[in-house]
């Protein structure tokens, strides 16, 4: 995995240089009030990582749009027990895909289940039930829901 951004004559390779440079652009907006992270896990490809700040929010890098989307609380308490920080880190970088492919589905169209409620493990597949009562199924070998 080699995360890239281009923009006009800059390319920057590398996860941290593409962090760092993420970071950098949020800092000019007034609405982004985030210190440095503590934590940086490569995404599921060199588009994306997501990092854990000081303040206990998880936010997903967006290299190729040169944003952040916050993970809710809500999405992080449901796919992880509340123990200490470094077991919360340890067992959400091992649903980081899920987490991903979740905040794909919620983005892909015209959202109306909600918030995660929890996740549970059926016929083979994650499946994450909503606010709504509605689950799906998420197949992170071939990143696609049903």
């Amino acid at each position: 995995m080699n995360p890239t951004i281009k923009k006009g004559n800059l390319t920057l390779n590398g996860l941290y240089a593409c962090c760092n440079y993420v970071l950098h652009e949020l800092t000019k907006d007034p609405n982004w009030h985030e210190d440095r992270p503590e934590a940086i896990y490569e995404g599921s490809d060199d588009k994306a990582a997501y990092a854990l700040f000081e303040s206990g929010n998880w936010y997903m890098l967006d290299f190729q749009h040169v944003t952040a989307v916050k993970i809710p609380d809500k999405v992080i308490e449901a796919l992880i027990d509340e123990n200490e920080t470094q077991r919360k880190a340890a067992i959400l970088f091992k649903n980081l895909k899920l987490v991903d492919l979740m905040i794909q589905h919620m983005h892909s169209g015209t959202w109306s289940d909600g918030l995660p409620v929890k996740p549970f493990f059926k016929d083979g597949f994650c499946c994450i039930e909503y606010e709504s009562g509605r689950w799906w199924h998420y197949d992170i070998d071939n990143g696609t829901w049903f």
